[in-house]
């Protein structure tokens, strides 16, 4: 960002307690920038592989991730949420301590290890996002379909009945589903 290659760059990962994790790097840039963008993230990346990480970089990202779970847990209601979420996904409903814990165990080989073990091409996939196209204007019964307050009602094929309905006072969209399922609820039949 800072030699202007990309507008925003970010780094993400979700690391449940109960599947494989997700490790993502992203960027907002021009498309012209891409090649260039691309070559700078792989280099970093790699470095993580070929040369390890100082000491004072992991503590900086404990301290970090520190601050997180501090914020995290700021009231009785973000520690209820937190605790019940550990409990449904893991089934050990204090997997957050557990998780920070070990993390004030991580070396910088560890770092080096992971990086080699994960961050190889044969686990990267790489896509470029572009806006949808300006959709044409609404007719006039569409307009009146998606009034505002309206819910709209679908049952899905497998019979799962999904409601919907806008609300323009919050100009995002969050929708999360979190359940049992596979090997951790579901029995071979």
């Amino acid at each position: 960002r800072a030699t202007g290659i990309v507008e925003n760059v970010y780094a993400s990962s979700h690391t449940p307690g109960y599947d494989a994790g997700v490790f993502c790097i992203g960027a907002t840039l021009q498309d012209e920038r891409v090649p260039e963008a691309l070559e700078q993230i792989l280099k970093v990346m790699n470095a993580l592989r070929d040369e390890p990480v100082s000491d004072d970089e992991i503590a900086a990202a404990r301290r970090k991730r520190q601050a997180q779970q501090a914020f995290q847990f700021e009231n009785n209601d973000d520690q209820a949420q937190s605790i019940g979420w550990d409990d449904l996904t893991t089934g050990n409903p204090a997997f957050a301590s557990v998780y920070h814990s070990a993390l004030g165990r991580v070396t910088t080989e560890d770092v080096r290890r992971v990086a080699r073990d994960y961050l190889t091409d044969a686990n990267r996939t790489v896509a470029l996002v572009h806006p949808a196209p300006a959709p044409a204007a609404p007719t006039a019964a569409e307009t009146q379909a998606a009034r505002p307050g309206a819910a709209t009602r679908f049952v899905l094929a497998n019979g799962l009945t999904v409601i919907l309905q806008q609300d323009t006072s919050v100009k995002t969209l969050h929708a999360v589903l979190a359940c049992r399922g596979g090997i951790i609820a579901e029995n071979a039949e």
